[in-house]
């Protein structure tokens, strides 16, 4: 075998190691580049939420009912700043926030409380009954209204104008005597449940 036929094979093993050193270089070359890292977005900060705060309670005695602490015979417990009015012309209390809107202590009213003398529960013919449920007040018989006054009765006197409107009112039996005073505890459209059940639930008949 003469050179020129050496030359002839060697050339394909040579071709075929050079194409192998190329390969391996550019697997180093890629093995080597550095990899990409993910982006990380850190999320906004949720905004602060300010709890409601909780209500502090004061003593509401029958001497504040001054000149009917006669009829209203128990105490009670209201939010810290409210105030008591008599109105006397139909023997009501008036429990009202001196802070809230309104032109007058009517308008600012936030409990409104009358009564009624019987031997058992009554509703006035005056109102339409939306919701009609019996409970209890501070362990004593009561019963839960939603009640609207009807259209063409006229508004009720000396009242604050929501007790012309749909809102809830609690009848409480004070007594197993017969007859015996009922007191009508009216709560404002929007006041919070958690006020008015404190109340409800916190009354001391007959102290």
């Amino acid at each position: 075998m003469n050179s020129t036929h050496r030359i002839l094979i060697a050339i394909p093993f040579i071709v075929l190691l050079a194409g192998v050193a190329f390969w391996q270089k550019k697997n180093t070359e890629l093995t080597a580049s550095p990899t990409s890292s993910p982006t990380i977005v850190q999320a906004a900060p949720l905004p602060a939420v300010t709890p409601e705060p909780t209500p502090t309670y004061q003593t509401l005695k029958a001497t504040d009912f001054l000149p009917v602490a006669s009829v209203y015979n128990y105490q009670a417990q209201i939010p810290t700043g409210w105030k008591v009015d008599v109105q006397e012309e139909n023997e009501s209390v008036n429990i009202y926030d001196p802070a809230a809107e309104g032109i007058n202590n009517l308008g600012k009213s936030q409990i409104f409380i009358r009564y009624f003398k019987a031997s058992t529960f009554l509703t006035l013919s005056t109102v339409t009954i939306h919701e009609r449920v019996e409970t209890t007040a501070s362990g004593r018989p009561a019963v839960r209204y939603v009640i609207e006054k009807k259209a063409g009765v006229p508004n009720f006197a000396n009242q604050p104008s929501w007790r012309n409107e749909k809102h809830t009112v609690t009848d409480i039996r004070s007594t197993d005597n017969n007859p015996t005073y009922f007191y009508v505890v009216a709560k404002r459209p929007g006041l919070s449940e958690e006020i008015y059940s404190h109340f409800l639930q916190n009354i001391a008949l007959n102290p």
